[in-house]
């Protein structure tokens, strides 16, 4: 089940930031970089965050999540993430289109994810983003941008 996160409060902050170190550490490991900022945050940092959370739910907890930023009707996927023990059960394809679903209003998709991370790449593509770019982060550490046309 896929439901809006009031991320305001402390106690979704907290299993956000849970979910969100187990799920980055993996990006980190083929990044072969661990100063990945979603590493970094803390509850405090995700209820401050401007974003619109999205989480999928099994029985028990938050298992996945997506936050993303409207500016006109360009829409950027922040983060998009899954727990390690549910990677390839399409969880992360179901908030993707998830989004798409709940805005018709937005023309076109962002999303950046690490140029090593193939997983996440083949996810986009997959899903119908294209790649746009790459962007050089920090020293020998790259990204991919990708999007994706709506209208």
């Amino acid at each position: 089940m896929i439901i809006n996160l009031a991320h305001k409060e402390r106690i979704i902050a907290e299993e956000i930031v849970q979910l969100q170190k187990e799920a980055y550490q993996v990006e980190a490991r083929l990044l072969d970089f661990y100063d990945i900022p979603p590493l970094h945050d803390t509850f405090e940092m995700i209820q401050d965050c401007p974003e619109h959370f999205i989480g999928y739910l099994d029985q028990t907890a938050i298992i996945g999540v997506l936050s993303y930023e409207k500016n006109n009707h360009e829409l950027t996927i922040c983060r998009l993430m899954v727990h390690p023990r549910s990677f390839r059960q399409g969880i992360g394809q179901k908030l993707l289109y998830h989004v798409e679903a709940l805005h018709p209003e937005m023309n076109v998709l962002k999303v950046t994810t690490g140029s090593k991370n193939a997983p996440a790449k083949n996810l986009y593509v997959k899903t119908g983003f294209h790649v746009t770019g790459e962007i050089e982060a920090a020293p020998g550490v790259y990204l991919t941008q990708f999007e994706k046309i709506l209208n």
